[in-house]
């Protein structure tokens, strides 16, 4: 049986990049009108048909590649989970493919999808940009939760999600807090502290960070670090840190909220189960994977990068600043 010819097929035959291709069949009104007759030609000619942007005939047997740095974070499941129903929705099929970190491995990553699939969703890669341009040239490709510039790309409003937050602490007395990091090769991380560190100085907050790596050991450690010169408030990368760190600052005789207000991001199925249950900073996973399916179809009317909403869910991890105590 023959091989099925791809987009970067047509591209290549047409004389173009895969992206000119992808326009040219999704969105003709963006490619010029010779160009676009040239591509249609030859993808009629190859027998390209059935793809994600083939004309919207029929997008039933596509293949997405999901590609993400796996690990325990329940972000990862929920959101894994959340794109394949939305693909489905659109007669399309995911297939999940670990990213590992080293540059040899992310080449051999970037040929197999190119080969193998007919769109590819990145979930917070730490791939180099070079690698994600790379991959965006053989097929279409959306990011999550990661900026790189020429590719579309889905990303948590983390300024309002930080302004929930602080607002909030402010509003309970607290002055100055801690916030604890994410790992510090995860872009997403970098994104939240700097919209962090915006809405401080907006609000005259004072803030500190304490290094962590996005893990309930990481959390744990933090707390440790954090306990040397406590803040009354402390706001964590996620809810997986978070839960380690109201885990070691209970163990440490830090009482949570009286002692100490936490508040994690990503709204996990254990954070309702934490006692006291975690106040976080959440959103749907459901309208971000509608949201990057969208985009890898062509079908969203937004251009480049499309904002999730945030949203705060206050349960019982935070709380006024007790008399006596510094805030």
């Amino acid at each position: 049986m023959d091989r099925r010819v791809t987009i970067a097929d047509v591209a290549r035959a047409a004389g173009v990049s895969a992206a000119t291709v992808s326009r040219a069949l999704s969105n003709p009104g963006r490619v010029n009108p010779e160009t676009l007759a040239s591509v249609r030609k030859v993808a009629d000619a190859l027998g390209y048909r059935s793809h994600l942007h083939a004309a919207r005939v029929s997008r039933r047997g596509q293949v997405i590649v999901v590609m993400v740095t796996l690990s325990e974070n329940s972000f990862y499941l929920r959101t894994l989970r959340a794109i394949e129903r939305s693909a489905a929705a659109w007669g399309a099929s995911i297939v999940i493919m670990d990213a590992r970190e080293d540059a040899r491995t992310q080449d051999m990553l970037i040929a197999r999808v190119g080969q193998l699939a007919d769109g590819a969703i990145l979930i917070s890669p730490r791939l180099t940009d070079r690698a994600i341009l790379e991959l965006a040239r053989r097929l279409p490709t959306v990011v999550l939760n990661r900026q790189v510039r020429g590719v579309p790309s889905v990303v948590q409003n983390s300024v309002q999600g930080m302004g929930f937050a602080v607002r909030h602490l402010v509003a309970l007395g607290h002055t100055e807090i801690s916030h604890v990091t994410g790992h510090r090769q995860a872009r997403i991380a970098g994104a939240r502290l700097r919209a962090l560190e915006q809405v401080c100085r907006a609000s005259g907050v004072q803030l500190r960070s304490v290094a962590g790596d996005g893990t309930f050991a990481g959390g744990v450690e933090a707390a440790v670090q954090w306990a040397v010169r406590p803040t009354s408030a402390v706001l964590c990368f996620n809810d997986e840190s978070a839960i380690g760190f109201v885990h070691s600052a209970v163990e440490q005789g830090f009482r949570v909220p009286e002692d100490v207000s936490v508040i994690g991001m990503g709204d996990n199925a254990f954070s309702v189960a934490l006692r006291p249950p975690l106040t976080t900073i959440g959103f749907s996973a459901s309208a971000q994977a509608t949201a990057v399916v969208q985009r890898l179809f062509g079908s969203s009317p937004t251009q480049g990068e499309v904002v999730v909403p945030m949203r705060l869910i206050v349960r019982g991890s935070t709380g006024v600043v007790s008399a006596g105590r510094s805030s």
